[in-house]
């Protein structure tokens, strides 16, 4: 029988060959093994991004915050601008198919044409996430928007505090749509009872031409000079009113402004103090929400929703955007957006100031009307007068020539003048007088 201390050495020996001989296998792989491959990376989501116009500042930060978060998202985006063209909107969403996208993000030109389109997309297999307007009659895998009830009632509290009686001129697109419906809704909401204020609706065409939109809100704008109130609800109405009260300042101070969607125009005028509130609508959100829905979407998930609306008889998941109030005491929430906003309020003010010492350096002419009153005239007269010497003066005169009288005092009417010819500018503008 061995004794102990033998026994001890016997074990140790043993122990110390089981640890040489774990560590020999552990260290070494058996001869012609691979190592395990890299784990492939997947490819890039391809979304398309089907939208009915770009026009206007709020879509221009849509795009930019979609493109800022795609390299994060792993998603490939294809934007497309119908310019508000239901027909070049199916042509582009077409094109996103044939691109093999997985989800189109969509934002329609007619929500009345949305079962004829997104039936299309849905045989296809590709997902269909709305922002903004909501296709009618078709079920959606989504629907992204902005609080619209809530941002017409914030429009109508704000009026509610600023004025007590008068009328307010409400624009509004001339489409029955549910987001126009909302925004109503939400005003009349907003404004409560119990005040002596007259709302007038006035309905504006849905067009991404600023210039027809401008004249129209302008029309109005002098039918009701002495409006209490005016609440826009686009960024082209919006910088309409902001030009109305530019060029009669004496109402500036009269008159409540509320917009919609706080574009970069009407956020300088914010800050400037031409304008007073904005319904920030959050296309950074409206994005943030959108794209990641889209991704969800593209794995075979749903969105992130808060409630659901029907539609043809389905529930469609929606996620709402919370809006906000801007005014000129925290126009600093914007400057993520628009930059340094007191900067561009500087550079605009040295701007109207530069445009206002150039009109009054321009000469001003009033012409006697046979009643005995000065009438400034509206229209431009450009006037070249040439001396015996042989020099050209050219002036240009607010409103249209009907008579010129030298010092001498002679006179010259309609095209013919005593001792010359007069150029380019009659009784009207340049065609021949009586």
């Amino acid at each position: 029988m061995l004794n102990f201390p033998f026994r001890r050495k016997v074990l140790n020996v043993l122990v110390l060959g089981v640890m040489v001989a774990s560590v020999a296998f552990s260290g070494c792989s058996p001869k012609g093994a691979k190592k395990p491959a890299p784990k492939k990376e997947e490819p890039p989501v391809k979304v398309g991004v089907a939208m009915a116009t770009m026009e206007g500042d709020g879509y221009a930060a849509l795009k930019k915050a979609m493109e800022k978060m795609k390299k994060t998202e792993k998603v490939d985006l294809t934007w497309m601008d119908a310019k508000n063209d239901p027909a070049t909107q199916s042509t582009q969403v077409e094109e996103l198919v044939k691109k093999k996208v997985k989800v189109i993000i969509l934002h329609m030109v007619n929500p009345g044409e949305g079962r004829q389109l997104v039936s299309k997309l849905q045989e296809k297999q590709i997902r269909v996430l709305a922002i903004e307007r909501l296709p009618k009659n078709v079920a959606l895998d989504g629907y992204v928007t902005p609080d619209y009830l809530r941002a017409g009632e914030v429009q109508g509290q704000f009026v509610a505090g600023k004025v007590v009686k008068g009328t307010v001129l409400l624009f509004t697109g001339a489409e029955d749509t549910l987001t126009n419906q909302a925004l109503y809704a939400g005003f009349r909401q907003g404004l409560g009872t119990g005040h002596a204020l007259v709302i007038k609706k006035i309905t504006v065409s849905d067009t991404i031409d600023p210039k027809v939109i401008e004249e129209e809100v302008l029309q109005a704008l002098k039918a009701n000079p002495n409006a209490a109130a005016i609440v826009a609800q686009s960024g082209p109405q919006t910088a309409a009113v902001i030009k109305y009260l530019q060029e009669n300042k004496d109402k500036a101070d009269l008159i409540t402004t509320v917009g919609l969607g706080a574009d970069k125009h009407a956020s300088v005028a914010l800050a400037t103090g031409q304008h007073d509130a904005e319904v920030d609508t959050r296309p950074d959100l409206i994005a943030y929400y959108a794209l990641k829905g889209a991704k969800l979407l593209a794995q075979g998930q749903h969105i992130d929703y808060d409630q659901r609306v029907k539609n043809d008889e389905s529930d469609v998941p929606v996620k709402v955007i919370p809006v906000r109030l801007i005014r000129m005491d925290n126009t600093y929430l914007l400057e993520e957006r628009w930059g340094d906003l007191k900067k561009e309020a500087k550079k605009a003010k040295e701007k109207e100031k530069k445009k206002a010492e150039q009109q009054e350096s321009k000469p001003k002419v009033k012409v006697t009307e046979g009643g005995g009153k000065d009438k400034e005239q509206q229209k431009k007269t450009k006037l070249m007068i040439k001396t015996k010497e042989g020099k050209t003066i050219e002036i240009e005169i607010d409103g249209e020539i009907q008579e010129i009288k030298s010092q001498a005092g002679s006179a010259a009417k309609g095209k013919e003048a005593k001792g010359g010819k007069q150029e380019g500018g009659s009784g009207q503008g340049g065609s021949e007088g009586e």
